[in-house]
């Protein structure tokens, strides 16, 4: 049994740092180690989870798939979410989320009717969880949306603070793109894109 980490960065998390160690600290008090850590960028879509389908790719019947809350998975279409529970069903994945403590018998190897239990509660928590997100967009869309109107609105802004870090880690750490990416929470074509940004504006200057 491998325990694997989705790791799903977000505005308040950019980096996944929090909810790793989060995650850590629940595995190693419990006795066990984590395996592999997935990081997915803060803009992922539900057609653009790279590291999702490589901890699919890579896992084997019984291992365990983990997360800091469900709706790291759950903010995806009605669609998706099913094409995701199929995956997870079809390589026997057990999905272990700190949020639901009943999902804690992963590590114990649940019985068959606890774990369709689990499994409904996941599937009830999931809705609620994936209705918040779509309210929210609408929120999102409807204050842009006045914005705009009122002449206020001006785009998404660039991360500076990021971008400072991706140099940094390109520049000083000499890490590579890939190690990059993972510490920054972009892809490795973001980090190409804004190394040429900033290599651009220094010829400017």
């Amino acid at each position: 049994m491998f325990i694997r980490a989705y790791l799903k960065a977000t505005a308040e998390d950019p980096y996944g740092d929090s909810a790793r160690d989060t995650l850590e600290e629940f595995v190693r008090a419990r006795g066990h180690r984590i395996a592999s850590y997935y990081r997915e960028s803060s803009n992922a879509t539900s057609t653009d989870r790279p590291e999702l389908g490589r901890l699919l790719a890579e896992s084997q019947p019984g291992d365990i798939l983990l997360v800091d809350r469900i709706d790291r998975l759950v903010h995806l279409s009605s669609h998706d979410w099913a094409l995701l529970q199929n995956q997870v069903g079809q390589q026997d994945l057990r999905i272990l989320s700190l949020d639901l403590p009943t999902s804690w018998q992963a590590f114990d190897g649940a019985p068959a009717v606890a774990g369709a239990m689990n499994m409904l509660l996941l599937e009830v928590m999931a809705a609620l969880a994936h209705k918040e997100w779509l309210d929210l967009r609408l929120r999102q869309k409807a204050g842009i949306a006045r914005a705009q109107k009122a002449g206020k609105y001006r785009g998404k802004q660039a991360d500076r603070e990021r971008h400072q870090k991706v140099l940094y880690y390109r520049q000083e750490k000499k890490m590579s793109i890939q190690e990059t990416a993972e510490a920054t929470g972009y892809s490795p074509s973001q980090v190409c894109r804004i190394q040429a940004l900033y290599r651009q504006a220094d010829k400017k200057g």
